[in-house]
C-alpha cells in the first residue's frame, strides 16, 4: 500500500481550537504543505478536546491496520491536558488547596508512562516521519507551572531522542511571544486560568501558524530530497598541460 497519508494525533491544540476557521488549524497548514511535496494526500485528524497522552494512546489502538500501512507523516502533540488536570484542581477548587512539586512530579511520572507506551506503539508501525513537539506555557510568570511544563518537555524530549523521532520545539517558539500566538492571552500568572471563559490556552491563527512552520521546516530538511550538486569533470591530462601553457604565457 502507498504510504499517502498525514496523521495528526493530539488534543484541543491539534483539534484547532481557537483557530478562527478550520483551514486556520496548523494540521491544514501541514496537510497542504504535504501535499505540494507529495509526502501525503490525504489527512486524518485523531485528536479532541481534553485528551491526555493516555486518551490518545487509547484512541491509536482502536485505529485499523489500514491507517497505519498508509501513514507516511504522523505528528503528535501532546502532555497540556496531563497537567491541566492537575492545575484544574487548584484553579476550580473553592479551598485553593496548593499544588505540591510532588503532585507536579507524580503527574509527570504517569505522563512518562503513557507517552512511552504510546511512542511505543507507533515505532512498531514504520512510519517514515513521526514527529513530537514541546508545548507552550501558558501561564509562564508561574513558578511552579515553569518548572512542570519544563519538566514535561524534558521528558518528551528523551521520548524522541530514544524513538529517534523528529521534534519541534514549540515551547522555544512561544517563549517570550505568548501575547503574540495565545489567544486571549493577559498577564501569563495562574489567576489568569480561573476565568470560567476564553481561558488563554490556546494558540491563536498566528500561533497555529507557528505551529505548521517548525512542522513544515522540519520536513522540509529531513523528507524533503534535496537536489544533488553538479559534480564538476576533472580535466584530463591534455586539458591540464594546455591550461599551464597558457598561465606560462602569460607570465
Amino acid at each position: 500500500m502507498e504510504r499517502n497519508l498525514y496523521v495528526a494525533l493530539g488534543d484541543s491544540v491539534t483539534a484547532g481550537y481557537s483557530a478562527t476557521h478550520p483551514s486556520l488549524g496548523f494540521t491544514t497548514h501541514v496537510a497542504e504543505f504535504c501535499s505540494k511535496q507529495g509526502l501525503a494526500n490525504r489527512t486524518l485528524v485523531i485528536a479532541k478536546n481534553g485528551w491526555t497522552s493516555r486518551d490518545i494512546g487509547n484512541a491509536v489502538h482502536t485505529l485499523p491496520p489500514a491507517v497505519w500501512e498508509a501513514a507516511n507523516v504522523l505528528t503528535l502533540i501532546a502532555g497540556g491536558n496531563d497537567l491541566r488536570r492537575l492545575l484544574r484542581r487548584q484553579y476550580l477548587s473553592l479551598s485553593g488547596a496548593p499544588i505540591s512539586p510532588q503532585m507536579v512530579a507524580k503527574q509527570l511520572d504517569e505522563f512518562t508512562v503513557y507517552m512511552d507506551h504510546l511512542c511505543s506503539f507507533l515505532k512498531q508501525k514504520n512510519i517514515p516521519h513521526i514527529i513530537l513537539a514541546t508545548i507552550y506555557n501558558p501561564v509562564p510568570h508561574f513558578p511552579l507551572g515553569v518548572d512542570a511544563i519544563e519538566g514535561l518537555n524534558q521528558v518528551t524530549r528523551q521520548i524522541a531522542e530514544h524513538y529517534k523521532f523528529g521534534l519541534i520545539h514549540v515551547y522555544e517558539r512561544f517563549r517570550n511571544n505568548e501575547a503574540l500566538y495565545i489567544e486571549g492571552y493577559r498577564n501569563g500568572r495562574f489567576e489568569d486560568l480561573a476565568s470560567p471563559f476564553r481561558r488563554p490556552i490556546h494558540p491563536n491563527n498566528m500561533g497555529h501558524r507557528e505551529i505548521a512552520h517548525l512542522i513544515n521546516e522540519y520536513l522540509s530538511g529531513e523528507a524533503i530530497p534535496k537536489p544533488k550538486p553538479k559534480h564538476r569533470r576533472e580535466p584530463n591530462r591534455r586539458q591540464l598541460r594546455g591550461r599551464l601553457r597558457t598561465r606560462r604565457k602569460a607570465w
